[in-house]
């Protein structure tokens, strides 16, 4: 199911295999292939370049809550001093994400590049 999206090349608000994808509606494309529904808070929120304004927006209004690391939640990093990537839990180890200027790819979370960056693992709740 995941190597469908692998290869998929970066669009900042992409929606689509043909189009491309950013982190964030990745995630949300992910997500709906397991039947999981997630947002896409770039689309709400298209004058918001960053991602973590919009993510601690999303934790404030209690539509996204953080929980234990798991297959099928989303897991959130910081780069650069600020929360600006997400990706999709796909076993106890392995993410699917896309960074800009890239294509979708899999990694271990093991990895320590990304290991250190973990702010931690958010499911969507819903509306409030």
């Amino acid at each position: 199911m995941y190597r469908y999206f692998l290869g998929i090349k970066y669009k900042f608000n992409g929606n689509s295999i043909q189009e491309g994808y950013d982190c964030i509606t990745l995630v949300s494309a992910v997500a709906k292939a397991h039947n999981i529904y997630i947002p896409n808070v770039n689309h709400q929120n298209h004058t918001i370049n960053t991602f973590a304004p919009i993510f601690k927006d999303e934790i404030a209004s209690g539509r996204w809550i953080e929980v234990e690391k798991q297959p099928l939640v989303a897991v959130v990093f910081r780069i650069a001093g600020k929360i600006q990537h997400i990706g999709f839990m796909i076993d106890d180890e392995r993410f699917i994400h896309i960074l800009q200027d890239s294509n979708v790819t899999i990694e271990k979370l093991s990895n320590p590049n990304w290991n250190k960056r973990v702010v931690g693992f958010y499911t969507y709740k819903a509306e409030k």
